[in-house]
Parts: structure tokens; sequence; C-alpha cells
């Protein structure tokens, strides 16, 4: 991969394939972290890599403090 590759605008098709990996369970993982590392992947896939990691890091979060709030109320019954 040439220099320039890592910032040549990535092609709507692309981005479709892209898309549909990162919907695929398990896969989305193994290529959000190949994406995020990879010395050769271009710039702007590594990016919206890392702001996948990011706003799942940010869901789970929520989704935990959710789940510890609904827990620790009192039974309405």
């Amino acid at each position: 991969m040439e220099p320039n590759d890592r910032t040549q605008v990535i092609s709507t098709r692309e981005w479709v394939w892209t898309i549909i990996l990162v919907m695929i369970p398990v896969v989305n993982l193994v290529f959000l972290v190949y994406w995020s590392f990879s010395k050769s992947t271009n710039l702007n896939k590594k990016n919206y890599a890392i702001a996948n990691w990011i706003v799942t890091a940010f869901m789970l979060v929520l989704y935990v403090v959710l789940i510890i709030f609904a827990l620790s109320q009192p039974d309405s019954y």
C-alpha cells in the first residue's frame, strides 16, 4: 500500500462492505480490532473503527449503570 493509499477517499462500495461487516457479530470485533491497530489501514476507516470502539464503550457503561439502577430499585407491586 502506497503512503497516499492511507488518505484516499473510500468509495461508497467499500463503505457498504464495511458497514455490512460491522453488523455481523464476532466478525465485527475482529475487523474493528484489525482496522484500529493496522498501520496499513486507510485513515478514514481507522478513525471509524476507533470511533466505533468509543461509542461501544460508552453504551456498555450506560447499560451497566442502568442495570445497576434498575436492580437497586425496590420492587413495586
